[in-house]
């Protein structure tokens, strides 16, 4: 499980980069908006209308990442850590060009000229940078995971170990401190039965 929460973590928010470069990629080079949508629909992104569930099921695995490392730590372990940032950069590109290629060759049954499509290299380009900033948010999400697994108890050995006595028995400790400080200040007054007494 060590191994397998971080790609769960990094996975989405590499196809999530390598998806938003796919996107701008097309506004950019056709803005218009029914020659795009023209171009899309020859080219076989017609699944474009579908984005905002992909992204939904993203974010949801992405919370769910998150919960599964901060189990991990809580458990006082550690997840390996995040796939390095060329991985980042370069898993994405691989993506969206094998997308290109398998889009064209379901809309046509070909794939000549794809590398050639004004599209191809711009989104390619495209997808450095929002490889980088995915590392950087998995990076964060990983803080973040650490930080609630401290907040929730992290490690659950150091309820037992870890905490110093007074914080397992502050209770006792407090009630110990009232007695001697009651039976101090006894000791110092009269004897008892002695109030009101006449003095010899």
């Amino acid at each position: 499980m060590r191994r397998v929460a971080p790609w769960v973590l990094s996975v989405p928010l590499m196809v999530g980069g390598a998806e938003f470069a796919h996107w701008l990629s097309y506004r950019l080079v056709y803005p218009n908006a029914f020659q795009r949508a023209t171009v899309l629909a020859q080219t076989g992104h017609s699944y474009f209308a579908y984005a905002p569930v992909a992204v939904a099921a993203g974010a949801a695995l992405v919370i769910v990442a998150v919960a599964w490392h901060s189990w991990v730590f809580r458990r006082g372990g550690r997840p390996v850590g995040s796939p390095p940032s060329w991985q980042f950069l370069l898993l994405p590109a691989l993506c969206f060009a094998l997308q290109e290629h398998l889009e064209q060759l379901f809309a046509t049954g070909g794939m000549s000229g794809v590398s050639l499509a004004p599209t191809f290299m711009l989104g390619i380009l495209l997808t450095l940078p929002f490889g980088f900033i995915a590392f950087l948010v998995a990076r964060l999400l990983v803080r973040v995971a650490e930080r609630l697994a401290e907040v929730f108890g992290r490690p659950f050995r150091s309820r037992l170990v870890g905490e110093p006595a007074c914080s397992r028995s502050g209770g006792l400790v407090l009630l110990a401190r009232s007695a001697g400080f009651w039976a101090c200040c006894l000791g110092r007054g009269p004897p008892f039965g002695s109030f009101g007494a006449a003095p010899a």
